[in-house]
């Protein structure tokens, strides 16, 4: 990635020159507006060793793509689907995904560690290759044509340049079961299972910058305006990816808004419930600006990043270095939570506020 290309459309996106300019004089108002800013890097994709995938399909032309690793809001059946989509040149309509399931696959590495895209995707990748070798070798034998000049789109196969006669993978499907040249590249059959192991992990990076207010009578924290740029590479959905930076950010705002667990002094859990643990409403979201940057990874072959995780530490980071600088970095935060009591709290200390 480029990481100093984050910061400076972080920057340009946030108006930083500008909010600094006009500080003196909300300043001279009594108003208490800082700017913060929070970069970082987030390891994804962890090895575990890596992750198995199986492609087939049969002869009415579906195509399964069975994988390890279970679900839970990502949209894996759906950018799983669209890899296998490219890949192996079916229609995405064709496409069903299956996973979490060991009669299915007997083991995956679990979903977690912004590792799925990274090892999954790859695997689903890898496999849907596999199978399309074996359907262009049977196509060729059809068309009475080289391999090389054999095209799979939507499903069909033809000779490049000659769209006109197709035949559908359904019937490629039913050819591949008796055909002994594909002995050579696993059997006959067109479906192959596949286990992708990246070299490594991937790092995504990224810049948060925050521009907040601070009520110095009540300690309450307002974000005014709030920018992400992120680079995880090549997205494989931007909606999804934008969704997983949305997510990640209300993680990280909760904590500034109050989300942390406290025991009383007999060792009793005190938040227990959400009546007492506060999570982020939509009325406690400000709007974001957000950037995408696309530096692809050579570490795999889809050129993916991890992204589930890496908007969830910066908001913490940046607000409480935008609080701080309103008062100068005068106040001494020790914690991630600002809550109005704590910022209060702050503002006694540092002189800003009078004592209760």
């Amino acid at each position: 990635g480029d990481y100093p290309l984050e910061l400076r459309r972080a920057l340009d996106l946030l108006d930083y020159a500008g909010w600094r300019k006009r500080q003196p004089a909300l300043r001279a108002q009594g108003r208490r507006v800082g700017l913060g800013i929070a970069g970082y890097l987030e390891a994804g994709g962890s090895v575990r060793p890596g992750e198995w995938a199986t492609v087939k399909i049969d002869e009415h032309g579906h195509v399964e793509v069975l994988i390890g690793v279970s679900g839970s809001g990502q949209g894996h059946e759906t950018v799983f689907a669209q890899v296998c989509a490219e890949y192996l040149g079916a229609t995405f309509d064709d496409i069903r995904v299956r996973g979490g399931d060991t009669t299915l696959v007997p083991y995956g590495y679990g979903t977690g560690a912004s590792r799925v895209a990274v090892n999954t995707g790859n695997a689903v990748a890898v496999a849907a290759t596999a199978v399309k070798e074996k359907a262009v070798s049977v196509a060729a034998g059809l068309l009475e044509c080289a391999p090389d000049d054999v095209r799979i789109e939507e499903s069909r196969a033809f000779v490049v340049g000659a769209p006109a006669r197709t035949i559908p993978l359904g019937q490629l499907a039913r050819v591949a079961l008796r055909e002994r040249s594909l002995v050579e590249q696993g059997g006959p059959g067109l479906w192959a299972t596949k286990f992708y192991a990246p070299p490594t992990v991937t790092w995504s990076s990224g810049v948060h910058a925050a521009v907040v207010e601070v009520d110095v009578e009540t300690g309450r924290v307002a974000i005014v305006r709030y920018v992400i740029v992120h680079d995880c590479g090549r997205q494989l959905h931007p909606v999804i990816v934008d969704g997983q930076i949305v997510g990640g950010f209300a993680q990280g705002l909760g904590v500034v808004l109050g989300e942390h667990v406290v025991y009383g002094a007999d060792g009793q859990l005190l938040t227990s419930t959400l009546m007492d643990y506060p999570l982020p409403r939509a009325a406690d979201m400000p709007p974001l600006v957000m950037e995408h940057l696309h530096f692809t990874t050579d570490h795999n072959p889809l050129g993916v990043r991890g992204v589930g995780e890496g908007a969830t530490g910066p908001p913490t980071a940046a607000i409480a270095n935008a609080v701080a600088d309103a008062f100068d970095g005068r106040l001494e935060i020790r914690s991630p939570v600002l809550t109005p009591d704590r910022v209060h709290a702050l503002l006694r200390e540092a002189g800003f506020a009078a004592p209760i």
